[in-house]
Parts: C-alpha cells; sequence; structure tokens
C-alpha cells in the first residue's frame, strides 16, 4: 500500500497548480516536481453542481440510524440494521420520498440539531431513536420530528424479546406511515411486508455479511469480499430463506465479477445467480434481488450480456422501489453502458438528490464520469472522476475513467500518470480491460474506451486516438 501512496501522491503532482494545492485533495506536497508539463491543461472544478434540496411534493422523511445505548460496540451491527430495515421498508411506498440510507448514515454518532438535518437533506421529517439489548430482551424508543419546526409528533418505546425486533419494525413503519401520508391505507402497508428471517442468529451472521460486502465495493478490499462471501454462505447453512444473506452473496460475487478477483469466475458467476434467484422466488417485490440480477446479468464469465434481460430487471427494481438507491444507480448504469449515457446521468442525478449527503457518493461520480466519456465530454469526465477519487482513491474505476478522459483531451502525460496507481490497485481489473473486457455495449464507445486506455497504459501511440475521438 506504501508503493501505491506514492504513486497516487505522483500522479496529483501532474494536475494543475490549482487543483494541486487544494485542501481537500488530501495529498501533501514533497519537493517532487512533475517530469512533463502536459499541454492544454484542463481545469476543472473540484466540487460537484449543488443539489436542488427543496422540500418534494410527496412526505419526505429522514430516518436517522439509531444509536446503541447497550454499551456492547459489536451490537453496532445489529442497530444499524433495524435502522436500514426501517429505512428499506418506507423506500417501498411510491408516495413518499425516502433519504436513502447512505445519507442519513453519515450522521452517524453525531447528536445533529434536526432542523439542520431537514435543510441538509431536503426533508419534512426525521425519525431518531435508540436500541438497548440486554440478553435475550431489547428496548426501542423512536421519535418521529417535524424538521420543519422541530416540534415531536409523537414518540414511542417498545420493549419486547429480541426476536421480535422485526414485529417492532413493522409497527414503527405502520406508525410512521400514519403520521406523515394517512392517505395510505393499511392493505398499502400489508402489500409492502417482508418474509421476516426464519432464524435470528442466522440474521445476525448476515447483517455482518452485508456490512462486509459494502465496505469491500467501497475499500476495494478483496479480503473483505471473500469474508463477506463465508459470512454468507454460513447464514444461508443456517436458515436458507435468509433474504439479507442472499443479498451479501450476490452482491460480493458482483464484485469478484467486475473487478476479477477471483480464481474462478464461472463459479463465482454460477453463486451469485443462484442467490438472486432464490431471492426473487422468496419475494417477488424485492427490489434489490432484480439489481443484483441486473448487475450480474452485464458480467457472465464468457460471451456476451444479454443486454435486454440486463435492462429489463434494471427497470423492475426500480419500479419496485423507485428510492432505493442501489435500484436507482444500477438503472443509470445500466442504461449508461447500454447506449443511452444521457438518460444514465439523468437517473444519476435523481440519486444524488436521494442522497444528498453520501459518503458513497464516488460510486455515483464513477458512473457520471463513464457517461461523460461516452457522451466525448471529457472535461465532465475528469471533473466527476477526480470527484470520485478524492472521496475513495482506491476504487479502482475511478481511475480508469480518468485515464480515459486525459487521453480524450489529449493529455497523454497525465493519462500515463493515473495508469502507475492503477496497476497496483487493481492489476487483474486493468489487465482484463487492457484485453478487451467492457461492459459497454455501443461499438463506438467499446473501441474509443479500449483504444484510449491502452494509449495510456503505453500499449498503443497516441495517434491512434485520432480515429476514434
Amino acid at each position: 500500500m506504501k508503493s501505491v501512496s506514492l504513486t497516487l501522491f505522483r500522479f496529483f503532482q501532474h494536475l494543475p497548480s490549482s487543483l494541486r494545492h487544494a485542501s481537500h485533495i488530501g495529498v501533501a506536497r514533497a519537493g517532487i516536481e512533475p517530469t512533463s508539463q502536459p499541454t492544454a491543461p484542463v481545469e476543472p472544478t473540484l466540487s460537484a453542481p449543488p443539489i436542488d434540496l427543496s422540500l418534494p411534493t410527496r412526505p419526505s422523511i429522514a430516518v436517522l440510524p439509531f444509536n446503541n445505548m447497550s454499551g456492547d460496540p459489536e451490537q453496532e451491527y445489529f442497530t444499524d440494521g433495524v435502522s436500514e430495515d426501517i429505512i428499506t421498508e418506507l423506500s417501498r411506498f411510491h408516495s413518499l420520498f425516502v433519504i436513502a440510507r447512505n445519507s442519513s448514515f453519515a450522521y452517524k454518532g453525531k447528536s445533529p440539531d434536526i432542523r439542520q438535518v431537514g435543510k441538509d437533506l431536503g426533508v419534512h421529517y426525521v425519525l431518531e431513536g435508540s436500541i438497548r439489548r440486554a440478553g435475550n430482551r431489547i428496548r426501542v424508543t423512536a421519535q418521529l420530528i417535524d424538521a420543519l419546526t422541530g416540534n415531536h409528533i409523537w414518540a414511542e418505546k417498545y420493549d419486547h424479546v429480541l426476536e421480535d425486533i422485526f414485529a417492532v419494525q413493522e409497527e414503527l413503519t405502520r406508525s410512521i406511515v400514519a403520521a406523515i401520508a394517512p392517505e395510505i391505507d393499511t392493505v398499502e402497508i400489508a402489500k409492502t411486508r417482508r418474509p421476516r428471517p426464519a432464524n435470528f442468529s442466522a440474521y445476525e451472521i448476515a447483517l455482518r455479511a452485508w456490512v462486509n460486502a459494502t465496505d469491500a465495493f467501497s475499500k476495494g478490499d478483496r479480503e473483505l469480499r471473500e469474508q463477506a462471501i463465508r459470512q454468507a454462505r454460513e447464514a444461508l447453512a443456517m436458515d436458507g430463506s435468509s433474504l439479507l444473506a442472499l443479498a451479501a452473496m450476490a452482491w460480493s460475487q458482483c464484485q469478484h465479477l467486475i473487478f476479477r478477483t477471483c480464481d474462478d469466475l464461472e463459479a463465482a458467476w454460477n453463486e451469485g445467480m443462484d442467490a438472486t434467484t432464490k431471492a426473487i422466488e422468496l419475494d417477488r417485490s424485492d427490489s434489490r434481488a432484480y439489481a443484483w440480477r441486473s448487475l450480474l446479468l452485464q458480467y457472465p464469465p464468457e460471451g456476451e450480456p444479454t443486454w435486454d434481460n440486463v435492462l429489463a430487471d434494471a427497470r423492475k427494481a426500480h419500479s419496485l422501489n423507485p428510492n432505493d438507491g442501489y435500484a436507482l444507480g444500477n438503472l443509470g448504469y445500466a442504461e449508461a453502458v447500454n447506449g443511452n449515457p444521457a438518460l444514465g446521468i439523468e437517473y444519476m442525478m435523481q440519486q444524488r438528490r436521494a442522497s444528498p449527503n453520501d459518503p458513497w457518493t464516488f460510486s455515483i461520480h464513477t458512473i457520471l464520469a463513464m457517461a461523460h466519456n461516452a457522451l466525448k465530454d471529457y472535461e465532465g469526465a475528469v471533473r466527476w472522476a477526480m470527484l470520485a477519487i478524492r472521496d475513495a482513491p482506491n476504487h479502482p474505476q475511478s481511475h480508469l475513467n480518468l485515464a480515459i478522459a486525459y487521453v480524450g483531451l489529449g493529455q497523454i502525460d497525465r493519462a500515463k500518470a493515473v495508469v502507475g496507481p492503477l496497476r497496483s490497485l487493481a492489476p487483474e481489473y486493468l489487465a482484463a480491460r487492457l484485453q478487451g473486457f467492457t461492459m459497454q455495449r455501443h461499438p463506438e464507445f467499446r473501441l474509443r474506451q479500449l483504444t484510449f486506455l491502452r494509449i495510456a497504459a503505453g500499449l498503443e501511440e497516441a495517434s491512434a486516438a485520432d480515429a476514434v475521438r
């Protein structure tokens, strides 16, 4: 990792001075000067365009992560899982606007002013609460607050045995909906109810698997990915109907296929597809299962993706849960790689509004960079890719997008400086991409992407770009 950090440092030394000295880059100078100065430097503004945070016409709510009052740090998995489940339940209602989990969880460990939270996220209501777990008993407190005034709408306290936590989640959901959207009747609420876990121990293991799968993506960590798969298998051995374990399995195997970080791609694809198929059989309203299947279908171990099925599943996921960040982001990505980058950008901008304070914004920015490259807006691609690298420097896709954009601008030295850290961060991924592995469906996009990347890697002359630029 030390060598990667040094290479990253050298890459940033090739940036324009206005960006190199920016305090939020997070890379200190050490007296090393670039060996050559690229011509016609591009000076992107290292900040994303503002998000319109005016209140939606629908009732809007953010669910803050519940506080763990158990005194045991190990219970954070459980407490966070309860909070995320409540967000998921609420987000199924099309008539509500629900802030995505990642933006809500940006307040974890803090005691924010609820009125400020409402302004930051652009919502009318905020739910906060706490969980205390002792033995086989659990106490849950929750308060629904009007973020415009700071007034409490209601407060509830639940004392139950641990396994009743799912009944508590359902009761909380009903209470929230009744308060902020009384037009939603009990019949509609019943339709959104998900199957409950059959085995509580398996549920707790699945929670850990899900957290590790999520962290593995943002950190580019293969070991975390493998750990998530082992935990998902353990949970599924105890409860084959665990939707959370199936989701963790599918998401982890998706990452293996994207980044080429496993020895047997076919086995990874099969295990991921089996997980999504099982999840859909158990709950046909599970939007994320369709989203994961759409993503897996884009990465078959052999042959071309079945693009019609990719889009069908991505659109199905979004129609089932338009509030879900995973479904929205996957649809934006699927449209962009299917040859409609402008529509992909539109969906990604919607995701920014659904999660305006998201520590995972790097993922949104990565897809935006890729889509802008496809549209030949290379300056826009540079801006979005650099924003992604700033927030997640070990995420390889962002570096690849940046290298392609710099070649598009004719700034070959900068493109080559980007490929250096990419060789260390994700050698298997880079090797596959240099051999033609890509998710772009459009032949023109595919050829241009591969040519530009090979130029950045020093495998083709810069003049090769002229024919496809």
